[in-house]
């Protein structure tokens, strides 16, 4: 792994940046003032300016087919309109790497170019509350997922609910930080600029990374304390870097060890040169067919080595106070495969869109398959299936079944923690809401932390009764035929028993709602599967009793 590193430091270093004299810094425009300069990174695109560049001339061709009524209709569908979107930035908040699980949270910061109806906007959104902030409030959706900060009329902040709320509660600084360069840059004409802030990685974690992945004699160009990275579309294009050292001292260090790495680079091509060329020029015989493959990939490798090799003896790195800086004129037509990347992405992303709900649907189905093995395991341990509570004496539900279920999803420290003859809000046991195992979450935080959706339905014949256990036996209609679990529309706290009250007389509870089309439910068997929404509630009410007798066909 660690050539690896070698040749990709040497070339990130001889394929990089820029440098912009004091006197020219521009004022930071709103969206890029919002930004702190000690976040994590930040990425600042001007999407206007890319949209008007030749490299998107037949992306533009295309969209214009659509004719203009289609175009104008679904330009006034929106607020802010599409047509008038200048900038996207985005920044992460530093991750709290010392709370536990690192929580990487994201904002986005939208600007316009004409006032936009914020109203209408919310309209859009759905129904929001709002929420107050030590220097200003902003707005959530009822689920909690989307949080939206108007900053004035023409820039608006959207992003997770924390991430909003750290926004508010936490000012940018008034003194330069490590992101300043990056949000310099970006305020002038480059269309894109990324910066990253290595010092909000915690020391003891970059020094372990680096110790165990890099070569010694790099160690030095790894000790930089921020990147910025940013590319120009004139000409055929450039590509730019630069990298902040802590003082004059350290960018000395980190000159000498880019020399090391640059010449480990020539040495790892020079190498990988001669295995490749045995694959294009072979021992002189016909080759076989079979052959065909990897002799072109060689071909291609060779190639790309070469060009690696003219990037190295370039020498483009430039020494610039406590900064390494460099710039690269991009390959010629690469605007012209930018924009037929960019044809391509617009056509696959509906596609995109639904493999990655796709995605979250199956981590959802395994997880809950989990907490089905989870079930069955308690019942092999115990003769029954958990009842859905802990209750007092007096039949009054204090615990949910999923505290219960702790020791068979690897989380036995967690139940010992617990106070079984208290309730779920008690002031012990409300402490371990925040430390909800990964398996109850919906995926990419489509539950509100310490909250989930995995619930069972309780009463009238359905699996689970608040105070009694049931067995396999008492599933008359057939394991394969019964939900044990499903996903419901709304979350509650894990530890809380509320659960999903079940009365074949009276309309369902909401279910589903994460995934499009339906939800999905964890049977009696263990298996889980997608049910439609289109499933007929009286379908859906016989495979909630366990032993109503009914003939059921999802299929």
């Amino acid at each position: 792994m660690k050539p690896i590193f070698t040749i990709a430091v040497a070339l990130l270093f001889t394929t990089a940046s820029f440098g912009q004299s004091k006197s020219d810094k521009p004022a930071l425009p709103t969206d890029l003032a919002a930004v702190p300069n000690d976040a994590f990174a930040v990425a600042h695109i001007k999407l206007a300016d890319i949209w008007k560049n030749d490299a998107l001339k037949d992306l533009r061709a295309i969209l214009e087919k659509a004719g203009p009524k289609a175009i104008e209709a679904f330009d006034k569908r929106f607020a802010p309109a599409p047509s008038t979107v200048e900038r996207l930035t985005a920044y992460m908040p530093p991750p709290n790497f010392m709370g536990g699980r690192e929580e990487f949270n994201v904002v986005f910061i939208l600007t316009v170019s004409k006032p936009f109806d914020k109203d209408r906007f919310l309209k859009q959104l759905g129904k929001t509350t709002e929420r107050k902030g030590r220097n200003g409030s902003f707005l959530v959706d009822e689920e909690e997922f989307v949080a939206v900060r108007f900053l004035d009329e023409k820039t608006m902040a959207f992003g997770t609910a924390p991430a909003i709320q750290h926004m508010v509660d936490f000012a940018p600084p008034m003194k330069p930080g490590p992101l300043t360069p990056a949000l310099e840059l970006a305020a002038g004409p480059r269309p894109i600029v990324v910066g990253f802030n290595a010092t909000a990685l915690p020391p003891e974690f970059f020094d372990e990374f680096v110790t165990r992945e890099i070569p010694e004699p790099l160690h030095a160009l790894f000790r930089a304390q921020s990147v910025t990275v940013a590319m120009d579309l004139d000409g055929d294009g450039h590509f730019h870097a630069k990298v902040n050292y802590a003082d004059g001292k350290a960018a000395d260090e980190a000159e000498k060890s880019l020399g090391v790495a640059t010449a480990m680079a020539k040495s790892l091509i020079e190498d990988t040169r001669k295995q490749l060329s045995e694959k294009v020029f072979g021992d002189g015989k016909d080759a076989k067919i079979d052959d065909l493959p990897e002799a072109a990939a060689s071909l291609l490798g060779l190639g790309a080595l070469q060009h690696a090799e003219d990037l190295l003896n370039a020498k483009p790195v430039k020494r610039s106070g406590d900064a390494l800086t460099a710039t690269i004129a991009l390959p010629p037509h690469f605007k012209s495969a930018f924009g037929v990347a960019a044809v391509g992405a617009s056509m696959l992303a509906p596609a995109v869109g639904k493999l990655r709900e796709h995605a979250e649907r199956i981590k959802s189905q395994n997880d809950l398959k989990q907490i089905a093995l989870a079930l069955h395991n308690y019942h092999d341990a115990n003769g029954t299936f958990p009842a859905a509570a802990v209750v007092d004496k007096k039949g009054k539900p204090m615990l949910s079944w999923r505290v219960m279920i702790l020791p068979y999803i690897e989380q036995d420290e967690l139940y010992k923690q617990f106070k079984l003859d208290e309730p779920w809000d008690s002031e012990h046991n409300k402490q371990f809401i925040d430390k909800i195992p990964p398996i109850y979450a919906l995926p990419k935080k489509l539950s509100k932390p310490g909250h989930t959706h995995y619930r069972v339905f309780v009463g009238n014949d359905a699996m689970f009764d608040w105070i009694q256990g049931t067995t396999f036996a008492q599933i008359t209609d057939g394991t394969s035929n019964t939900i044990m679990v499903a996903e419901a529309a709304e979350g509650v706290p894990w530890t809380k028993p509320e659960e999903l009250e079940f009365d074949p007389m009276k309309e369902l509870p909401k279910l589903g709602k994460a995934f499009k089309g339906g939800f999905n439910a964890a049977f009696g068997d263990g298996s889980v599967r997608f049910l439609r929404d289109t499933l007929p509630a009286q379908t859906l009410k016989a495979l909630i009793t366990k032993g109503g007798g009914e003939i059921v066909n999802i299929d």
